[in-house]
C-alpha cells in the first residue's frame, strides 16, 4: 500500500477526509503533472521516504507526511481553526528533519522558510497572517 493510500485510510479513520479532502487531490494533481509514462506516474515508496513520480519530494510533501503521523505532534500540528491550517511547533526541529531527509546538515528554518514562500505564488502553501510558524495549505486553483 503507498503512503498516499496510507494517510488518505488514516485520515478517513479519524472522519478527517472530508476537511482535508483538497490537500490529497493536490497530491493526486501533483502526481499527474510529474506523468510520463504510465510506469514513472505511479508512486515510489520507501517506508517514509515517497515522492510523487520520478522527481525528489517537496516539502509540502514532506509537512504533509509530517502532519499524518502522530508522533510528530511535538513539532508539527494542525491547527484545527480551518481547513489545511497547520502550525510548526518546533521550527528548528522540521528544518533538522527536512534537512536530513534531503542531505542538507546546514538546514535551518530560515533556509525552510524561503522555500515555502515559494509556494506562495503557486498557491501551494499560504502563511497565516498575524499566527508564527502558521500556514495554510489552499488546495488546487
Amino acid at each position: 500500500m503507498t503512503t498516499l493510500c496510507k494517510i488518505i485510510q488514516n485520515f478517513t479513520s479519524l472522519g478527517l477526509y472530508k476537511k482535508y479532502a483538497f490537500v490529497f487531490t493536490m497530491l493526486k494533481s501533483a502526481g499527474n503533472r510529474n506523468k510520463r509514462n504510465s510506469s514513472m506516474s505511479r508512486r515510489i515508496c520507501y517506508g517514509m521516504r515517497c515522492s510523487l513520480g520520478p522527481g525528489p519530494i517537496q516539502l509540502w510533501q514532506f509537512l504533509l507526511q509530517l502532519l499524518s503521523d502522530s508522533d510528530n505532534s511535538s513539532c508539527i500540528t494542525w491547527s484545527g481553526t480551518s481547513p489545511g491550517e497547520f502550525q510548526i511547533t518546533d521550527p528548528d526541529e522540521v528544518a533538522r528533519r527536512w534537512g536530513a531527509r534531503k542531505g542538507r546538515t546546514t538546514m535551518n528554518y530560515e533556509k525552510l522558510s524561503r522555500s515555502l514562500r515559494y509556494y506562495y505564488d503557486r498557491k501551494i502553501v499560504t502563511k497565516v497572517p498575524r499566527q508564527r510558524y502558521a500556514y495554510r495549505y489552499t488546495g488546487p486553483t
